[in-house]
């Protein structure tokens, strides 16, 4: 009875053993995956967010329009290895570091046109004579 009992525990326990061992490799994985995923979505789009803005503070001319990393607005008057000198005003110029000047602006899109303007046509035509009488 007695030798019945050990080998029962014997193979519990090996079964187990294994059933454990399979397991304890699944939270490694999911581990993994959550360390990738936030890789792919957090870090490497900062990298390349970062690259793209170091890339525009080399293009940065004299005379071209700028926003630094404060929003202030102002153009370029002066360049030094890790400086850039922006006149915000007439006769006021501000120092920065080059990777402070984030970007040239965007251009101004055009304004809509309003939907009255003499020059649209769409809105200002005569009616149909052939379609017969307006109700």
């Amino acid at each position: 009875m007695h030798a019945t009992l050990y080998f029962i525990a014997a193979t519990t326990t090996t079964v187990a053993g294994k059933k454990s061992s399979s397991s304890s490799s699944l939270p490694l994985l999911i581990i993994i995956l959550l360390f990738a995923a936030a890789y792919f979505f957090l870090i490497r789009p900062r990298q390349q967010k970062m690259r793209q803005q170091q890339a525009a503070s080399r293009q940065v001319d004299v005379g071209d329009d700028v926003v630094t990393a404060g929003g202030i607005h102002g153009r370029v008057v002066g360049l030094g290895d890790d400086t850039v000198e922006v006149e915000v005003s007439p006769g006021v110029v501000l120092t920065f570091l080059r990777r402070a000047v984030n970007a040239k602006p965007r251009p101004a899109e055009d304004p809509p046109v309003p939907p009255n303007d003499p020059d649209d046509h769409d809105h200002d035509h005569e009616p149909d004579e052939t379609a017969g009488p307006a109700s």
